[in-house]
């Protein structure tokens, strides 16, 4: 047989796995899509029989794993000469250090609490949304998109497009120019460590048991959601846990992934 047939009859077989491989993965979506549908529609008739109604547009959602890193001297080191050009630095004792330059100063602790303050006109911005996103990127910080209120503008923090729901930045402008920045840092998306535990439906059963325990008091459940919640050590390390959070008609609330407590 010649060599071109045998080289046809090869590519042949490769594509008709090939195809059956892509086959077999829709497949196992399309049955995964069905579960999740069949359990959303049972925890929606549950919710209903006690009074509380979810959104015909609330979605299932994957549960993310946890993430760990240790303290990043160095990525503050490196906010702190974005924002103040060359500094000098001083170390204030309980891991706490001081960078200063003619710009301003910025503090930053071990818990991953940090503080910038800027001369007027040391660092040009403007208080919008497009604005306050290009200067996340300038940083080499990911953030949701910030709600701007007058001068100020609050944005959470992301790790791959995931909110930490208690790492806010707060900024702070005027005329022109950043004066001020704080919050708690999260200088890196660390690696991916442990399962990510509790799932979006179990999160929802949890809901509605604080619901009717009288621990919670809410009618409708607009969107829950994915995220993670930051907790350090006395040392600086970084882990998050993760964690989902349920926008009501009462307000919104937050579920460890882990422990299933209510956080506040």
């Amino acid at each position: 047989m010649p060599v071109s047939r045998i080289k046809s009859i090869i590519i042949g077989v490769l594509v008709i796995i090939n195809l059956l491989f892509l086959t077999f993965i829709a497949i196992d979506h399309t049955a995964e899509n069905r579960a999740r549908a069949e359990e959303l529609q049972r925890i929606t008739e549950l919710y209903t029989k006690n009074g509380v109604f979810l959104s015909r547009d609330l979605k299932l959602s994957d549960t993310p794993a946890g993430r760990s890193w240790p303290r990043s001297i160095q990525a503050e080191e490196e906010l702190a000469r974005r924002l103040l050009g060359e500094t000098s630095v001083s170390d204030q004792g309980g891991s706490i250090y001081l960078y200063t330059s003619e710009q301003g100063t910025a503090l930053f602790r071990s818990g991953g609490e940090f503080e910038v303050g800027l001369e007027p006109g040391a660092y040009p911005a403007e208080c919008t949304e497009a604005a306050v996103k290009r200067l996340m990127h300038q940083l080499g910080l990911t953030a949701e998109t910030a709600v701007i209120t007058g001068d100020t503008a609050r944005a959470v923090q992301t790790v791959q497009d995931v909110p930490i729901f208690n790492c806010i930045l707060e900024l702070s402008f005027q005329e022109g120019s950043l004066l001020r920045i704080s919050g708690r840092l999260a200088a890196s998306g660390g690696a991916p460590a442990g399962s990510g535990g509790m799932t979006c439906a179990s999160a929802l059963m949890r809901f509605l048991s604080l619901v009717l325990s009288g621990d919670v008091a809410c009618t409708h459940v607009y969107d829950i959601f994915p995220g993670y919640v930051m907790n350090t050590s006395v040392f600086g390390a970084v882990e998050l846990q993760p964690a989902w959070k349920l926008v009501t008609d009462t307000g919104e609330y937050q579920i460890s992934a882990v422990s299933g407590v209510q956080l506040t």
